[in-house]
């Protein structure tokens, strides 16, 4: 399923990484001894994709005043906010689907913006821990096309979710299990699996860090996300910071999540439904402090006061202030 294109820098960053493969859980980038930089995740601009891309809005989120932006311009987008990576989301591509044309005008958007595409994140393809066989083996064929996709654009791994039913041990098999198959089936193009904590059992940094021990696989890794320690289903919230801390020693990327700051303070951050509130300072502290060296992504998810422009500058102003201050 390889598409024909011509060497380009992306193609280049590719090959390098090829070398850079020295652990089971190598940080995801193109170098090893890189410093940290800053990438964009696409679903920072969800407001303006969902008004542009209607389709895509499953829960009618309003655009709440934000600009109307095409996933084709997600590139220029985030070089116009002066950040050097790409993170895309599978459910912002037309239709979730894509053809070798749509993949090279990606490419040539990012190229032409100095844009690196660092991952792809993979949702509503299948629960992975699906108990059913047969549903199991459909999701993980779902997730195997955006693989592809990913090692056409040049990056360095796809996000996947940790979901399923039955009780926890029987999900971490499951999970596991699909991890591993989804990982050997990435092996040929070169690409990471990620896990991100996304909601559910995955909340939890301890279960989750069980799911990619099970998956037995050096490509398979994890996401944290700052922000996604609460289980609605248990209506319950982990310890972001213990959550965070146990999944840094197996993670390729870093999702840098904030929403908007509690007024008088200069790096709290307060969901703005759940209400939680996240210490971001601590958070990117302890990443640094942990030798991790990818990618950091900006992932916006304030409410309705910020417009997202202004979100994704807030967070982008604080991790350059932190990464210069604990570096």
């Amino acid at each position: 399923m390889n598409f024909s294109k011509d060497l380009s820098r992306r193609d280049i960053i590719k090959l390098a990484g090829v070398a850079a493969l020295t652990s089971p859980f190598t940080s995801c980038t193109s170098s090893q001894n890189s410093k940290i930089k800053l990438s964009l995740a696409e679903y920072s601009f969800h407001r303006s994709l969902y008004a542009a891309n209607p389709k895509a809005n499953r829960y009618n989120i309003p655009s709440a005043g934000n600009t109307a932006l095409e996933h084709l311009d997600f590139a220029k987008a985030t070089r116009q906010l002066g950040i050097d990576g790409a993170e895309y989301v599978n459910f912002f591509f037309p239709e979730m689907n894509f053809t070798p044309a749509y993949l090279k005008e990606m490419n040539k958007r990012a190229d032409d913006n100095g844009i690196d595409n660092v991952l792809i994140m993979v949702g509503r393809e299948g629960n992975l821990g699906n108990p059913d066989s047969k549903a199991r083996k459909q999701a993980l064929e779902n997730h195997k096309k955006w693989i592809v996709a990913a090692a056409e654009l040049g990056c360095h791994c796809i996000r996947v979710d940790a979901k399923g039913t039955g009780d926890a041990q029987e999900q971490i098999k499951n999970i596991g299990d699909s991890l591993h198959q989804l990982a050997s089936y990435a092996d040929q193009y070169k690409l990471d699996i990620t896990v991100e904590n996304h909601g559910g059992l995955s909340s939890n940094g301890d279960w989750l860090v069980k799911c990619i021990k099970a998956a037995d696989h050096k490509r398979v890794g994890t996401l944290p996300d700052y922000g996604n320690f609460y289980d609605s289903e248990q209506k319950k919230f982990f310890d972001p910071y213990e959550g965070t801390q146990k999944m840094l020693p197996y993670a390729k990327a870093v999702s840098a999540k904030t929403y908007d700051l509690v007024p008088g303070t200069e790096a709290t951050m307060r969901h703005p439904e759940k209400g939680y509130e996240l210490d971001f300072k601590r958070l990117v502290k302890m990443t640094l402090e942990s030798g991790y060296n990818g990618y950091i992504g900006i992932e916006y998810e304030g409410g309705d006061k910020i417009k997202e422009k202004a979100g994704i500058l807030m967070t982008k102003r604080l991790l350059e202030k932190y990464i210069a201050e604990f570096s």
